[in-house]
């Protein structure tokens, strides 16, 4: 069993939804988005004579809770934006194991803050292209654990059969792109 080891995955992919509300006439809005997170890469395990796949990665949940402020200088036609907020985050990971998935037992959900900056520039009165830059740092943790009536290849050398607890941390910048339809 390894411990104490970090995985990286590059390349998170996602898809999301934003939804905002211009707060009276003034520069603040305020808004709730909801994402999905994925990411999976084949591993070799140095001990694995047959070189069975063995898969690493999670699916994650973000759902945050975020304030924007436009910069004066934004037009009609050009907004410039900063802001931030509160996330809470779920998720799961996801582990295979010489062919063999490992269940999910439990999901403890994470919390935490972000800052982010962007800008949107019309196309036309109720559609624009939105571009922005989040900081966060998503966590959550997940337990799996292997079933005991698993079968595992020959000569496999056989992981603990007992839950094994793993905290995910994707922590980085989002660049994200995108839509905006008014209404």
């Amino acid at each position: 069993m390894t411990r104490n080891q970090s995985l990286p995955l590059n390349g998170v992919w996602g898809v999301g939804i934003d939804v905002r509300r211009e707060i009276g006439v003034s520069n603040i809005r305020l808004g709730v988005s909801a994402e999905v997170l994925w990411n999976e890469v084949a591993i070799e395990i140095p001990a694995n004579q047959k070189k069975n796949i063995t898969t690493d990665g999670y699916i994650a949940l973000p759902v945050e809770l975020s304030g924007y402020f436009s910069i004066p200088f934004s037009t009609e036609s050009f907004k410039m934006y900063m802001g931030g907020g509160v996330g809470m985050y779920f998720g799961e990971r996801r582990y295979t194991y010489a062919g063999i998935e490992s269940k999910i037992t439990e999901r403890t959900p994470g919390f935490g803050i972000h800052v982010v900056s962007g800008f949107e520039f019309a196309l036309s009165s109720n559609i624009a292209l939105r571009t922005e830059l989040k900081f966060r740092d998503v966590q959550f943790e997940s337990t799996n654990v292997f079933p005991l009536d698993a079968t595992f290849p020959a000569s496999t050398p056989l992981p603990e059969q007992t839950p094994f607890p793993t905290k995910v941390s994707i922590d980085g910048i989002l660049f994200g792109t995108g839509f905006v339809f008014h209404f």
